[in-house]
């Protein structure tokens, strides 16, 4: 079953008419062959049984009589029936009975009439037909009638039948197999010209292609709704195509902005590197300018103690060097010398003490 499902298409086909034409008609031959078989049977007993009764309606004067010689003529009638090739009359109590009471052979030396036939029967071994029948007389039997058949018409029959059903069968399945490919035609074609197409436009990728509808049943409708799908396909590719350039546009603009971002925070970061720099010494220009100003204090008081004392000192000298000097003066000197060191010292101590917190703070 595998290996059919895949196979292709016409070959399924092929396979599935074929195969039940064939099976079909190979089903009706064995039907017609069987009822054949029994009608041709149930003539040729009918005919068997008739000539069976005339021949024992015929013998029962002779077996009346003990007459064997005359029961042996009737059985020569059989000679018309070339089927017959035993025909033996027994008399009525078979059981006592030494042999036939009167026999036909049609070739005495193969065909022998047997000891005893057995009851009323009928029997179809291989090749013969056997059939013991009662011989009556005013309903009483008096004797058997045994007689054993050939078959080879029946055969020949049965084989004529075999033989035009034979015929039938190999006519059928020619003509299923012409049918199959008219419709391949009908049928596969279209699909495989839809299997083509579908290969060729996975190949491709071209969706512009469309499938050429032949036939309106299923398969047209189906091309209809392929061709519809490509339809939609390409409207879809062409969608994309048209997103997918205009995305290429935007991602070169967004190239360009981060490009000019970049330079602008590049510039941004120097300006603001400047503009550090710029604050770090416009602070340092002040803190200078503060703690020149605070040094500027204690040193200029300092200068101005000293150069009063530097003054005074120039003054000393020459009224020493003149002999002015007089106590008094000396006492005014020594306090303003006193007093003029003590202020240079302190303010150069202020100053000092500054310049050590400039160090701290640099």
């Amino acid at each position: 079953m595998k290996t059919y499902r895949n196979r292709p298409i016409r070959q399924k086909l092929m396979i599935a008419i074929v195969g039940t034409s064939g099976l079909a008609v190979l089903l009706s031959s064995l039907l017609f062959m069987g009822y054949q078989w029994v009608k041709v049977r149930d003539s040729m007993l009918e005919n068997v049984d008739a000539v069976m009764m005339i021949i024992g309606s015929n013998s029962t004067a002779a077996l009346s009589f003990s007459d064997s010689a005359a029961a042996e003529q009737t059985l020569e009638a059989l000679r018309a029936k070339p089927q017959i090739e035993v025909a033996c009359i027994y008399p009525r109590d078979v059981s006592t009975s030494a042999g036939p009471f009167a026999s036909y052979g049609r070739d005495p030396a193969l065909h022998k009439c047997p000891v005893q036939p057995g009851g009323d029967s009928v029997s179809i071994l291989q090749s013969k037909l056997t059939h013991t029948l009662p011989i009556t007389l005013a309903g009483e039997v008096i004797g058997w009638l045994y007689v054993e058949r050939n078959l080879e018409d029946f055969r020949q029959t049965m084989t004529g039948y075999a033989g035009l059903l034979l015929l039938a069968v190999l006519l059928s399945l020619m003509m299923a197999y012409g049918l199959s490919g008219l419709l391949q035609r009908v049928i596969a074609l279209p699909i495989l010209t839809l299997s083509v197409f579908a290969e060729k436009i996975s190949a491709s990728k071209d969706f512009s292609l469309r499938v050429p509808k032949g036939n309106r049943d299923e398969v047209g409708r189906l091309i209809d709704n392929f061709n519809i799908m490509l339809e939609q396909i390409g409207i879809r590719d062409r969608a994309l195509e048209g997103a997918k350039t205009e995305l290429e546009y935007r991602i070169v603009d967004v190239k360009k902005a981060n490009e000019e971002l970049s330079d602008t925070l590049e510039k941004l970061r120097l300006t603001q590197e400047q503009l550090v720099q710029t604050e770090k010494m416009a602070s340092l220009g002040g803190l200078v300018a503060g703690i020149a100003h605070e040094i500027n204090t204690p040193i200029g008081v300092g200068v101005t103690a000293a150069s009063t004392l530097h003054a005074k000192t120039l003054s000393m000298g020459r009224e020493y060097a003149s002999n002015e000097l007089t106590n008094t003066g000396l006492k005014r000197y020594v306090d303003l010398a006193s007093q003029s060191s003590e202020i240079i010292l302190t303010n150069l101590n202020r100053a000092a003490e500054l310049i050590q917190s400039f160090k701290q703070v640099a």
